[in-house]
């Protein structure tokens, strides 16, 4: 889904720490952290705009995220304290990411492990981020809240073409940082190809029908023409 710097109003000035800013707009990017948001007092007074980049702007905690996302209608990740709303998946982006998680959580029916789509938060550090699908097996040391998990072992992305850089990137970084994590799937969602990267390094990349996305720690197995339905 695709990320972008949250258009704040005068709607969201309960939160304290924006009480200083009045309006300002972002144009929206595929490009991590490179918006260029509009700020001003008025939305009709052209001479009071003023330009600003993210980093200029007020930083949220965790706890003041956490806080202020659960009572919100729309999803935002928090990274390095800024809020990138989440826009809505086309129809192709969720069939296949309904196809991937129904195969997941038929295989994992009646084991400690379990299948969240993407409205459960992933905590890295300070940042929170919403994959298209989890996989979390409890060890009996759960890291887990009713809304977000630190410690999921499989983690999934079905990309778009404005989203793929980011999830190739900063993304995939950041899920490195996950001690838990052993399988990070990147899914075409315009042409069958599934990157596979695995926790000791190594890469797959399928994109044939008959070939076999294996997640060996989930003992899961599915051909890539079942998941591009």
């Amino acid at each position: 889904m695709r990320p972008f710097l949250l258009v704040y109003c005068s709607d969201y000035m309960d939160l304290p720490v924006f009480h200083n800013v009045f309006r300002f707009f972002c144009l929206p990017s595929s490009v991590h952290h490179l918006l260029l948001c509009i700020l001003g007092p008025t939305m009709t007074n052209d001479s009071n705009w003023m330009y600003a980049t993210p980093e200029s702007l007020p930083r949220l905690t965790a706890a003041e995220y956490l806080d202020w996302e659960n009572q919100q209608e729309i999803r935002h990740e928090l990274v390095d304290g800024y809020l990138y709303a989440m826009t809505g998946a086309s129809l192709r982006h969720d069939e296949i990411s309904m196809n991937l998680a129904a195969a997941l959580h038929n295989h994992l029916a009646g084991s400690s492990c379990r299948v969240y789509k993407s409205d459960i938060k992933v905590q890295v550090a300070n940042n929170y981020y919403y994959p298209d699908i989890i996989v979390r097996c409890d060890d009996g040391q759960s890291t887990a809240n009713e809304f977000s998990l630190a410690d999921p072992m499989v983690i999934i992305e079905v990309l778009s073409p404005s989203t793929q850089r980011f999830d190739r990137g900063d993304k995939r970084l950041a899920y490195q940082q996950i001690n838990s994590l052993t399988d990070y799937l990147l899914v075409s969602q315009d042409s069958m190809l599934v990157e596979h990267f695995r926790a000791d390094g190594s890469v797959m990349t399928l994109k044939n029908e008959d070939d076999v996305l294996s997640i060996e720690g989930l003992q899961f197995s599915i051909l890539l023409a079942q998941i591009y339905l």
